[in-house]
């Protein structure tokens, strides 16, 4: 096994705090290094190519951003559950490298991880990842992870994420602030961008449950934690006049005797 001192082989300008929510502001992506991506990745038949596309949310428009849905080598969109709008990796590499010569280039690959593979796909978010001259540091979190599962990883095309492949399986897909775990129904990015490869993929199925298993359990205390500190809820309120109502004649209060 080997860490690697990852040196980025492009300059990208972006803000400190980039931010998906500006359609003015198309984010940019770190080209994939295609020569470094891992043969045990390449092997793979089900590739998928990617663009920042402009997501409109017509019920909340604050929330709309760029996303990357998956795409076809021939530009159409790409389903993480339909194999017949896949790629081989040299086909997806050709998609790329021809788009770069178009008006409208691709700005990525991916893989899709299905449950025959035996292989489970983590994605952390930023800032699992910091870029500092093309050099990249991990969070403690990130190096946590890395520690507990050393698979293959890599850094995300927005420099900022980390990308980690191990054996395995998990029962279904699971989403947490800290990161993402999948083993079917999902593309991830692949940059070849390595921090860290190991001889062989090793076997995660038992920590990476244990993994999900503390954030299950972070997120519960951080539910209990909001309950906790929320005002209490206000009873329901009395009305006299219909109480008075309900009562009836009978339990009028009585009026003094006039003799």
């Amino acid at each position: 096994c080997k860490y690697l001192e990852s040196t980025l082989q492009c300059e990208i300008e972006r803000p400190h705090n980039m931010k998906y929510n500006d359609i003015n502001v198309r984010p940019q992506a770190i080209p994939p290094d295609l020569d470094s991506i891992p043969n045990f990745l390449r092997a793979i038949p089900q590739w998928v190519l990617w663009r920042y596309t402009w997501k409109e949310n017509q019920t909340d428009p604050s929330k709309s951003s760029w996303s990357k849905p998956p795409l076809q080598a021939n530009g159409k969109f790409a389903d993480s559950t339909a194999p017949h709008t896949w790629a081989t990796f040299a086909e997806a590499c050709l998609a790329y490298e021809l788009g770069l010569r178009s008006t409208q280039p691709f700005d990525g690959i991916g893989v899709v991880v299905t449950p025959e593979l035996q292989m489970i796909g983590i994605d952390l978010d930023a800032p699992a990842v910091t870029m500092d001259n093309g050099r990249a540091t991990l969070s403690d979190y990130a190096q946590s992870v890395v520690d507990q599962c050393p698979g293959y990883a890599e850094i995300s095309p927005s420099g900022t994420g980390l990308r980690i492949f191990a054996r395995g399986i998990i029962e279904r897909g699971r989403k947490f602030d800290e990161g993402e775990f999948y083993t079917e129904g999902r593309y991830l990015t692949i940059t070849g961008n390595a921090v860290y490869v190991p001889d062989e993929l090793p076997e995660a199925t038992e920590i990476v449950g244990q993994i999900i298993a503390s954030l299950d359990q972070i997120r519960q205390d951080k539910a209990a934690a909001r309950r906790a500190r929320a005002p209490p809820r206000p009873g329901p309120r009395l009305d006299l006049a219909q109480a008075a109502a309900r009562r009836g004649p009978r339990d009028a209060p009585l009026l003094p005797s006039a003799g």
